[in-house]
C-alpha cells in the first residue's frame, strides 16, 4: 500500500499586479523571490533546509533569468532539482517521489514575473483555439456577458473582504517583495495597506480586471473580463506522514489524489473535462457533494460559471476567497497559489475536502486534498 502523502506547509508572497515595465528597466529578481518564499516556507514549517532531498520548480518560458536554485537549496549529495511547467504535474511528481522513497522531503516552488507571462499564455490559447469557442461555450451554458461581469466583480469583492478581515495572513509570509521588483515593479491600482498582524507584510487590495479589448487578437469577445498578470511566489513542503512523524512536524493536509490526463481535452469541449473530474472523484470514493471547497481556473469568468452550472455547487464554495480575476494570474504557479489559499480556508471554515482544477493546455489536471484539523 502506498505511503500517505501529506502537505506540511503552503505559503506565498504578496501578489502584485503589474503593468508593462518601463523601457530599459531590469527584470524582477525572481531568483531572490523564490529564495525568499522557500526560506519563509521552511521557517513556517520549522524544518532545516538540510532535510530537503528534492526540489521541484515550476518554471515558465519567460522566467529564464531565475533558472538557478536558491542558495540554500542547491544540489548536493542526493538532493535533486526537477523543473516542470505545470503546478499539477509538480505535485504529482512530488507524490510519486515520496511514495517511491518514503525518506524524501520535497519542496515545490513557483514564481511569476508578472507582466508578459500570462499575456503570452492568453495569446497561445487564442492561437490554438478560435475565440469563437469561448462564445459557443458561454451560449451552451446560458452564460451572458452580464453574468460574466457580475461574477468577476464579485470575485474582486470577496477577495477584498477577506483581505480586510486578515484571512490571507496565515498563507502569506511577511517579506516585503517590493525591493525585488526592480524599477519595473509598478503596482496596478497603487493601493496597498500595511497589516498590523505580520510585521512588514503587505496585502494588495484587489483591483478590477482588464478587458480583452486590450488585446488586438481578442476582438471577437471585446467585453469579456480577463485577469491581470501577477508577480509573486508560492511554495509547498511535501513528505510522507511517517517522515513527518520522524521529523516532528505536523501536516496541514493530506494529498488524497492528483491526476494529469494523458491526453488534454480540447478547451472547446469542457464537458469532457467535467466527466474526467467526476471519474477522478469516483476513483477516490467521493462525489461532488462531499467537496467543501473548489478552486477552479479564472482565466476568464466563463470557466467558474460553467462549474457552477454543471455541478450545481454553491457560489460560496467555489473560489470563495476570490481568484485570478481579483489577485491576478500567477502564471504557471497559479494552482499552487490556489492550493495555499484553499488549505487555509478549509482550516478556517472546518471543511474537509478541497479540489483544485486546472485547464491549462500545458498542464491540465485535478488534485484533491483533505484538511487535517488536528494541527
Amino acid at each position: 500500500m502506498p505511503s500517505e502523502v501529506v502537505i506540511i506547509e503552503a505559503v506565498r508572497t504578496s501578489l502584485f499586479q503589474q503593468t508593462a515595465p518601463m523601457p530599459g528597466s531590469p527584470p524582477p529578481d525572481m531568483r531572490r523571490l523564490r529564495a525568499e518564499v522557500v526560506s519563509g516556507l521552511l521557517e513556517r514549517a520549522k524544518i532545516d533546509h538540510s532535510y530537503i532531498t528534492s526540489v521541484i520548480e515550476v518554471t515558465e518560458r519567460r522566467t529564464h533569468h531565475c533558472r538557478r536554485a536558491p542558495n540554500n537549496l542547491r544540489p548536493h549529495g542526493n538532493r535533486r532539482i526537477i523543473r516542470v511547467r505545470s503546478s499539477i504535474a509538480a505535485v504529482q511528481h512530488a507524490q510519486s517521489l515520496v511514495q517511491r522513497k518514503p525518506e524524501t522531503v520535497a519542496v515545490i516552488s513557483g514564481v511569476s514575473a508578472g507582466w508578459g507571462t500570462t499575456s503570452e499564455a492568453v495569446l497561445d490559447r487564442s492561437q490554438t483555439v478560435p475565440q469563437l469557442c469561448r462564445e459557443q461555450v458561454a451560449n451552451r451554458w446560458g452564460i451572458t456577458r452580464d453574468d460574466q461581469w457580475d461574477y468577476a466583480l464579485n470575485s474582486v469583492q470577496r477577495a477584498d473582504e477577506c483581505a480586510r478581515s486578515g484571512d490571507f495572513l496565515r498563507e502569506t509570509i511577511g517579506q516585503d517583495i517590493v525591493p525585488m521588483l526592480g524599477s519595473s515593479g509598478r503596482i496596478a491600482g497603487q493601493r496597498t495597506r500595511r497589516s498590523n498582524t505580520v510585521a512588514g507584510s503587505r496585502l494588495i487590495e484587489p483591483t478590477p480586471m482588464r478587458c480583452m479589448s486590450e488585446y488586438s487578437y481578442a476582438a471577437p469577445a471585446q467585453d469579456n473580463p480577463m485577469p491581470n498578470d501577477a508577480c509573486g511566489a508560492v511554495a509547498l513542503l511535501i513528505m510522507t506522514a511517517e517522515r513527518a512523524d520522524e521529523l516532528g512536524v505536523h501536516p496541514r493536509a493530506r494529498l488524497v489524489g492528483v491526476e494529469t490526463p494523458r491526453e488534454a481535452t480540447l478547451p472547446g469541449d469542457p464537458a469532457a473535462g467535467f466527466h474526467s473530474v467526476r471519474a477522478f472523484l469516483h476513483s477516490n470514493e467521493l462525489t461532488v457533494d462531499r467537496i467543501d471547497h473548489f478552486e477552479v481556473p479564472e482565466t476568464g469568468a466563463v470557466s467558474p460559471l460553467m462549474w457552477l452550472r454543471e455541478f450545481g455547487v454553491s457560489p460560496y464554495m467555489l473560489n470563495p476567497r476570490g481568484g485570478a480575476l481579483a489577485f491576478g494570474l500567477l502564471g504557471a504557479a497559479e494552482e499552487l497559489r490556489c492550493l495555499a489559499t484553499m488549505i487555509t480556508a478549509l482550516k478556517d471554515t472546518g471543511g474537509a475536502y478541497g479540489l483544485v482544477a486546472s485547464s491549462r493546455l500545458e498542464g491540465p489536471g485535478t488534485l484533491l486534498i483533505e484538511c487535517l484539523h488536528n494541527v
